[in-house]
């Protein structure tokens, strides 16, 4: 069995739904990965983004009634890698 360690990582959970958020959560904790978040809106997550070092980040891409997107570009601005969680298809903006 493979123990996967992220200690001194730091990984930023966008997401909106507070129980998909803390399944995220679990699975990072799991490997020792420090968590920031979960913001469930792009304001939330553009401050997050702002105060701290991150080194990943988990995007849902449906906040409600916004889409994810300026907080990928965000993320792509500074090369932050980032992976799309959702669980509602959608077109993707090809600069992601």
């Amino acid at each position: 069995m493979v123990t996967l360690d992220f200690s001194d990582r730091h990984v930023l959970i966008v997401e909106d739904d507070i129980f998909i958020a803390l399944d995220l959560e679990r699975v990072l904790d799991d490997a020792a990965c420090g968590v920031v978040g979960p913001a469930a809106s792009v304001e939330l997550a553009l401050a997050k983004i702002s105060v701290t070092k991150l080194d990943a980040a988990l995007l849902d891409v449906n906040l409600g009634q916004e889409l994810v997107f300026p907080v990928a570009d965000r993320l792509s601005a500074e090369g932050i890698p980032f992976i799309f969680v959702t669980g509602e298809p959608r077109t993707v903006p090809e600069r992601h």
